[in-house]
């Protein structure tokens, strides 16, 4: 097997999860419709593939896993997978760009897919409804990405981790009876962060021993730049002393141990990771009742949902957990309770190879047929290849692309 997969810049986060084994290349996709995007990005990217004759292709992405299964299409390529981390459109989206992006995802499930991959119920329940594949066997639904129990645990009583926890929240002035609230995800409007900061202003005049974390940052390739920059013009202008702007980090896992409180106020959403990893830590949540969210959180129980775009919601139930000690005990509890039987890694790894040794048996049985073998390596190995967003250039750079060889 050989997969690729281009998760950021320096390659530094395909070197955390898949080790030293790999070569990397640069693969470059827009984020954006243009006409690049719908013509020399995808000719680039199906030369590619022509040139690496893969046997599966794994596409992630509203727009790239577009791009990519049109080249694969061109590239003659036997498999191709779309994991859909969410449909694009969301409850409140009006009615023809719904209509629109619908028709796209069932034309392109149609035509250009043969697995398509979900991470809630309620876009598998949609996609079969909808025939997005004829045959629904085809449409297979995972239980998010899979979250560590082990990295994304509870404090408890790790020495190590209490004096973490106490020497960060120290670090940001916080009192010894003060709480956490943290964000974790990319500061665009469209992750609710305007009305958090909103919402937050009066959770603090209310109790003002509470401190609200914002964890993540704006990518350059985002579309909405805006919002970064009116979120980090609020926090300099209204000095707001109870909100920690951490950028992006590493160590999500220690920042979500420091905390007490997490809050997700997405207007749209597929499985949030973030929110998973919050309640495997044993936090309560407050999170928007919207797709993916209202299936991880069972209301009143591992957390509070409220109405996406409410900032009045959020003071409510961010200001009855601040003030209640024992209540957010118990949602943690139930939280991590709710994530080791439905959302760990062992989950949604055993749906994945439940799929690819389908895929296994669909190959081989096409080998058979043509009596050829597959790919450049024969009917011994498969080439798998996994794209996510990036860059792709006609020269491929040494970072961006894990890709790794084993015949097994």
């Amino acid at each position: 097997m050989i997969a690729a997969c281009n998760l950021d810049h320096d390659g530094r986060q395909v070197r955390r999860y898949v080790g030293e084994g790999f070569h990397l290349h640069q693969i470059r996709a827009a984020r954006a419709v243009t006409p690049s995007a719908l013509t020399m990005d995808i000719f680039r990217l199906a030369a590619y593939l022509r040139r690496e004759r893969f046997d599966v292709v794994h596409v992630h992405g509203p727009l790239l896993s577009m791009q990519a299964r049109i080249a694969s299409w061109i590239a003659g390529v036997p498999i191709v997978v779309y994991q859909a981390h969410g449909f694009y459109w969301h409850d409140e989206m009006r009615r023809l760009p719904r209509l629109t992006v619908g028709a796209l995802e069932w034309v392109f499930g149609r035509l250009l897919t043969d697995y398509l991959v979900t991470v809630n119920v309620e876009d598998h329940e949609y996609a079969v409804r909808r025939r997005f594949r004829c045959d629904p066997t085809q449409i297979i639904q995972v239980p998010g990405v899979g979250i560590d129990p082990v990295r994304f645990r509870p404090v408890g009583d790790d020495t190590a981790a209490r004096r973490s926890r106490d020497e960060i929240r120290s670090a940001v002035g916080l009192p010894s009876d003060g709480v956490v609230v943290t964000f974790v995800g990319r500061l665009v409007a469209e992750k609710g962060v305007v009305e958090l900061l909103e919402a937050f202003r009066h959770v603090a005049a209310r109790v003002p021993r509470t401190q609200l974390w914002l964890v993540g940052e704006v990518q350059d390739s985002e579309r909405d730049q805006r919002t970064g920059e009116w979120l980090r013009a609020q926090l300099a202008a209204r000095g707001f002393a109870a909100v920690v702007a951490f950028g992006r980090r590493d160590d999500v896992d220690v920042l979500l141990r420091a905390s007490d409180i997490f809050v997700l106020p997405s207007h749209r959403e597929g499985m949030p990771v973030a929110l998973l990893e919050a309640m495997a830590t044993g936090l309560p949540v407050v999170a928007t009742d919207v797709r993916g969210c209202r299936e991880a959180v069972q209301p009143g129980c591992s957390g509070i949902l409220v109405p996406p775009r409410s900032a009045r919601a959020l003071v409510e139930a961010l200001s009855g957990l601040v003030e209640h000690p024992q209540l957010r005990s118990q949602m943690g509890t139930e939280a991590r309770a709710r994530v080791l039987t439905r959302y760990t890694t062992v989950h949604s790894v055993e749906r994945y190879l439940q799929l690819y040794r389908r895929i296994g048996r669909d190959l081989s049985g096409r080998h058979t047929a043509t009596g050829q073998g597959g790919g450049r390596r024969g009917k011994s190995a498969w080439r798998t290849v996994g794209w996510q967003w990036g860059t792709f250039g006609l020269t491929p750079r040494p970072w961006r692309n894990g890709v790794r060889s084993n015949l097994d």
